[in-house]
């Protein structure tokens, strides 16, 4: 199915009582058979085989570029997201499932494992847990305008963190997601005291 389209599109045309000829040709990857009559009206039939057999071509062609650019753009998503200085986690159902290497080292995880699985809660400092429960609910509620707050993060090494964070509502796997992005906001808060 894959090679289909990269050669020819051939038709097979087979002579009555051979239709079993046809289908092994098919399976061999012919694009269509007609069966030959005496009157010779396959004839007629040909130009809208090969009509038909080239709309498919066609549309097998376009689905492959479309495979392709979608895989060039989730390339793409994935290397901006890895090299991001911002710290980027996705959750579902308020547990861990991706952490990008910022959000790693601004938790203090040795790596992802350590943080996917947890719950958000686990990094939310207590101060602000209420605040993330009412986030994550308008966010439940597909509103994606959920602006920037400052907020504080338990570290896996017990220490907090200030941090800037925002959140959209996406889906992952099939299954309504949230993807969070977050900043160390420690330095600019000094400057400001």
């Amino acid at each position: 199915e894959k090679s289909k389209g990269a050669f020819p599109p051939v038709i097979m045309i087979t002579g009555e009582g051979n239709e079993q000829v046809a289908v092994e040709a098919l399976k061999l990857g012919a694009s269509d058979y007609i069966v030959k009559d005496v009157e010779m009206r396959y004839l007629e039939l040909l130009p809208a085989v090969i009509e038909k057999v080239l709309y498919k071509q066609q549309l097998i062609r376009e689905r492959q570029q479309m495979y392709v650019a979608l895989e060039e753009s989730e390339a793409r998503y994935r290397r901006l997201v890895e090299l991001s200085p911002d710290g980027i986690a996705v959750h579902v159902d308020g547990r861990f499932v991706f952490v990008n290497p910022a959000g790693i080292r601004l938790l203090r995880a040795k790596k992802a494992g350590e943080l996917i699985g947890k719950s958000v809660f686990d990094v939310v400092h207590p101060d602000f847990r209420e605040v993330v429960q009412e986030r994550m609910a308008l966010l439940r509620k597909q509103i994606d305008n959920v602006p920037w707050i400052e907020e504080k993060f338990l570290r896996l090494d017990g220490t907090t963190v200030d941090v800037e964070v925002s959140a959209v509502a996406f889906s992952h796997q099939g299954r309504p997601a949230v993807q969070v992005i977050f900043r160390d906001i420690t330095e600019r808060k000094l400057v400001a005291e």
